[in-house]
């Protein structure tokens, strides 16, 4: 079961988000600010983080900055989950973004996209 790390500061946007995936068959952790979401990115090594960039007390931005310079979760592909769509164009190794608003179903088809295909068992 692939496990996705939600780092949003917005409540609604994270039942949402959640009900989504978990009905998908994810496994979900959340974070409400960049800290926390730095912070379980390093324990959990989730498969995916959906990060939003205006988050409280560091952004999105900053926030990928910093997974991506550390060897222990340079390799988690991100996606920005923001209504502020010109700005995730600018994030460092960015594998995208989904605009707010945004639909279960899309959701769930951009995650299984970006994450690394899993090899199958034989």
């Amino acid at each position: 079961m692939p496990t996705v790390l939600i780092v949003d500061d917005e409540p609604t946007i994270c039942r949402l988000v959640r009900r989504a995936l978990e009905d998908a068959g994810f496994r979900v952790l959340e974070a409400g600010d960049g800290i926390l979401g730095l912070k379980l990115a390093k324990l959990e090594q989730p498969d995916l983080i959906l990060l939003d960039i205006a988050l409280p007390q560091m952004s999105g931005l900053e926030v990928n900055r910093r997974l991506q310079s550390d060897a222990t979760t340079s390799s988690i592909p991100v996606l920005y989950l923001t209504g502020l769509v010109p700005e995730a164009s600018r994030g460092a190794n960015l594998q995208g973004y989904i605009a707010k608003p945004f639909s279960p179903r899309s959701l769930i088809e951009r995650i299984e996209s970006t994450l690394p295909k899993q090899p199958a068992l034989t």
